[in-house]
């Protein structure tokens, strides 16, 4: 199975579907839905565990308490529901928003779930008990619909967003606004909230996105790029990274460090209306009105890319190995071309040595270079066997056949190739693409048997290739970068020992 497989279908709703809501540990999900319903599931097996029924108006958001046992919707019906996720029941209806036309766009729960937040048209956010239903607080303050809330960690505050233009910050104790965060030139669609608290993100229909300081209230950058109005954003757990979607088709990764574009997630076909990132930010889902949903690998790196002018380039001239290019910025840069490897290599490698192996027998010896080329050295004579060129980037791990007549070799141009030692004839390729790796190649190994072989990468990827064929018989995916395998068990090998940039050691099992 693939990133990007679907592994569930959940059909059942009568409409179209306006929101999704995950349990912390991730065993439930709710989707809420224009038909008036919202729908409890079992993500194992894709169960519809219950039916809420009760607001008589699309519902446009849900929100389920850190234990799965109590879940809040927001309608356009004017009202939030506090249901029992157990029983399905209706708790209490959480009526109050003031005008009978004043829908209900967003809700949210502190963590301890005692208290929740309804975000309404009639220009206002309200605090709520859940416990009892009643309203605790009205916070007053915005000139326009107020379309998203979010709280704390620590559920003293609230930020909501608002179509006036601004985010407001609220201490939820006393009902009072602290602060307003203006800057925006138009609607603002979303706000979310850094795990630690300190900082948000706010997205508008200016078409630009700003990052605040919550404790001043100071924007810290704005990120400007998108090329329509900004729908959703997302912010990872680390506090590095932004994700934010737009009704340009696209969506935008950012350093929140720097204020800068890392790069641009483009192929939906019509406005990216939602992103959510995983836990660890390694990847991120979009949702799009073109009627798909896409996911993308955040460690994934771009192409190079190198910014010589301030400005446009507007003329470039090459000369043998040299480049020159001019800009609308008055700057001409010139670019020396040479490759790794282009020095005289017929005697010796013409770059450092990474690594070397020796076979079983003491026959042979194997040096992988940065010139782009492995040699087969006779130990006996010192002379050199083979000359293994291929590879289009610097070598960096390999592995011998326990019978030393195969190498397998892999190199930061992504790939891996097996060759045989004693032709020096490469026999597989192992490419980076469809089935290849997308991020450098951290270890290779063969089975015990020869007929396998195993490699792990920084796109948190292992894979288990037929070194007849050169085909992929297996795929493994971690949550972080993977660093070395090894094939074990007797008296044939059954398990596959994978370790990982995180720490964590996988053993997975081998199909017989």
């Amino acid at each position: 199975m693939e990133i990007g497989d679907c592994v569930l279908l959940l059909g059942g709703h009568m409409g179209p579907i306006t929101n999704v809501a995950a349990a912390a540990d991730g065993s439930l999900l709710i989707t809420t839905s224009s038909d008036g319903s919202a729908r409890v599931w079992e993500l194992e097996k894709g169960e519809c565990l219950a039916v809420l029924l009760g607001h008589t108006a699309a519902v446009n958001a849900a929100a389920i308490d850190a234990e799965g046992r109590l879940a809040v919707t927001a309608s356009a019906d004017g009202t939030g529901r506090v249901w029992d996720l157990a029983s399905g029941r209706c708790m209490h209806v959480l009526a109050g928003h003031e005008r009978a036309s004043a829908g209900v766009w967003a809700i949210a729960l502190t963590p301890d779930a005692r208290r929740a937040v309804t975000a309404g048209e009639d220009f206002t956010a309200r605090v709520w008990d859940t416990l009892t239903g009643r309203c605790l607080a009205v916070l007053q303050g915005h000139s326009g619909w107020v379309v998203d809330v979010a709280i704390t960690a620590d559920g003293a505050h609230a930020i909501t967003a608002s179509h006036d233009g601004t985010a407001r910050v609220w201490d939820l104790a006393r009902g009072t606004c602290e602060r307003v965060m203006a800057g925006h030139a138009g609607r603002l669609n979303a706000v979310k909230l850094g795990a630690g608290g300190t900082m948000a993100l706010t997205v508008s229909d200016d078409y630009t996105a700003r990052v605040w300081d919550l404790p001043s209230g100071r924007c810290v950058h704005v990120l400007k790029g998108h090329g329509g109005w900004l729908t959703d954003g997302a912010i990872s757990l680390s506090g590095g990274q932004a994700v934010t979607s737009s009704g340009d088709e696209l969506a935008v990764v950012w350093d929140l460090h720097q204020g800068s574009c890392l790069n641009v997630l483009e192929g939906h076909s019509g406005e990216v209306r939602s992103v959510v990132l995983t836990r660890r930010g390694r990847f991120a889902v979009t949702g799009s009105a073109d009627g798909t949903a896409r996911v993308w690998d955040l460690h994934a790196t771009a192409g190079h890319m190198q910014r010589a002018h301030n400005g446009r380039v507007t003329g470039l001239a090459t000369h043998g190995s040299s480049a020159v290019s001019h800009g609308s910025d008055g700057a001409i840069v010139k670019f020396a071309l040479q490759k790794r490897g282009e020095r005289d290599a017929s005697r010796v490698h013409s770059g450092g040595v990474n690594a070397a192996l020796v076979t079983a027998d003491g026959a042979m010896a194997v040096t992988l270079s940065k010139d782009c080329t492995a040699r087969v050295w006779d130990l006996r004579s010192g002379s050199c066997m083979h000359v293994l060129v291929g590879h289009t980037d610097g070598l960096e791990t390999a592995s011998l056949s326990a019978d030393g007549r195969t190498l397998l070799t892999a190199a930061y141009d992504r790939s891996a190739r097996v060759w045989d030692l004693r032709s020096g004839k490469c026999t597989a390729i192992l490419a980076p693409g469809a089935q290849g790796h997308t991020d450098d190649i951290t270890c290779v190994t063969f089975s015990p048997d020869s007929t396998l072989l195993a490699t792990t990468s920084r796109d948190c990827s292992l894979r288990v290739w037929q070194v007849d064929s050169g085909s992929v018989d297996g795929l493994f995916m971690a949550d972080t970068g993977l660093t070395c395998c090894s094939f074990a068990g007797t008296p044939a090998p059954d398990t596959l020992v994978v370790g990982s940039e995180s720490g964590v050691v996988h053993f997975l099992e081998l199909p017989m």
